[in-house]
């Protein structure tokens, strides 16, 4: 098993993994698209925060590392709804003054929905997911090396973001209610990101703080105890009302078609009662899209246009395929009738006007008059 984790360990570090925060912080709705994703992230750690933001060296020797691979998916529905859902795979090592501690299970599964619940000048989009525990930790009992919290968590959060072309930006918050007598966290995160061709480059600032305590606080002394057996001292899981502010910078590029993937990269600034480590990992995406093959008009609504008045309905309908229709037609003069009877002489399209147009009419009239006089007198 050890060899097992050095190896995931080493093909982790080759691929630059990252962190998967901010993997999808800026929410796509492209109507019938659906993403498959596969994810890895790689933690390691030597110290904590303390209760007073102060960095505390582990006990010389001791550290704790994971390597966390999640499979994802996300599906589009219309043009405003998606859901979401992924399950994890955990693989940690702790070495601690009782040993070296290595573990790996199946340890979470999360579900959510998501909504474009306005699209103006920006774009407001709720959330809600749960995260549903498959692995029991014991935070005071055991010898196995703890790889989650493994209590259910409800997270309902709202993003607001907006894309200003070359450059797109978001903010969210939300709160987290966590059972089993863990404290209520609120989690909080704003970044942004440059887009040049295929690529994404960009960064945020996440984090969350404990609203409330934990039920345990006032007896810490088992747990503490327990994380420093088998967690090595690390604060990366158990850790009494943790609050942490974290950074992540992260690169995206569109492969060819379908696929794509992101690197990211990642250090707490500061916490409280948590785990202060370094995350790295990568993501490969695979997405699919239904909408294509769909009839044109059903992908594209014209902007309507008022007719003029007195005009028909049909004004500003297109007219195009008609007249590219009719243009080619020419007709047949090969049927032995002389054409030259069915050609008409120029008209003058010089405009009369006033007492000239009057002076020819009259003239005309009297020319008529005389003519009609002539015939009597022969006759």
């Amino acid at each position: 098993m050890k060899i097992a984790i050095n190896l995931l360990v080493t093909l982790t570090s080759l691929l630059l993994s990252c962190s998967v925060q901010a993997f999808d912080n800026y929410k796509d709705f492209a109507k019938g698209n659906w993403d498959l994703d596969f994810s890895t992230q790689y933690y390691r750690t030597e110290s904590n925060f303390g209760s007073s933001s102060t960095q505390e060296n582990l006990s010389s020797g001791n550290h704790y590392q994971i390597i966390d691979m999640t499979f994802g998916t996300r599906f589009v529905v219309g043009s405003k709804t998606a859901f979401f859902g992924s399950g994890s795979i955990g693989a940690a090592e702790s070495k601690s003054f009782t040993g070296t501690r290595t573990g790996s299970a199946f340890n979470q599964m999360v579900l959510g929905m998501e909504y474009l619940a306005y699209s103006g000048k920006f774009e407001l989009i709720p959330e809600a997911s749960v995260l549903m525990p498959l692995q029991k930790s014991s935070m005071e009992s055991g010898d196995d090396v703890i790889i989650s919290e493994g209590v259910l968590e409800f997270r309902p959060q709202i993003t607001a973001q907006k894309d200003f072309g070359r450059f797109a930006g978001y903010v969210r918050g939300g709160f987290t209610y966590r059972a089993e007598g863990r404290s209520f966290l609120l989690p909080w995160g704003f970044g942004g990101f440059s887009t040049f061709g295929t690529s994404r480059l960009g960064a945020e600032l996440f984090g969350y703080q404990s609203m409330t305590d934990d039920d345990e606080n006032n007896n810490k002394f088992p747990r503490q105890a327990h994380l420093s057996n088998v967690n090595g001292g690390s604060y990366k899981y158990g850790a009494f009302s943790p609050s942490i502010v974290d950074t992540n910078f992260f690169y995206h590029y569109n492969v060819r078609g379908p696929f794509s993937f992101q690197l990211d990269i990642g250090l707490p600034l500061t916490g409280t009662n948590i785990s202060n480590g370094m995350h790295v990992g990568a993501m490969l995406r695979y997405s699919f899209d239904f909408s294509r093959g769909e009839p044109k008009a059903t992908r594209y609504t014209p902007t309507p246009r008022e007719a003029p008045r007195g005009k028909s309905e049909m004004y500003g309908q297109e007219e195009a395929p008609l007249a590219r229709g009719t243009s080619k037609f020419k007709e047949d003069t090969s049927d032995g009738v002389d054409q030259r009877i069915f050609k008409t002489k120029a008209l003058n399209r010089k405009k009369k006007t006033g007492p000239a147009l009057q002076e020819q009419l009259d003239d005309v009239e009297m020319q008529i008059e005389l003519k009609n006089t002539r015939g009597k007198k022969r006759r």
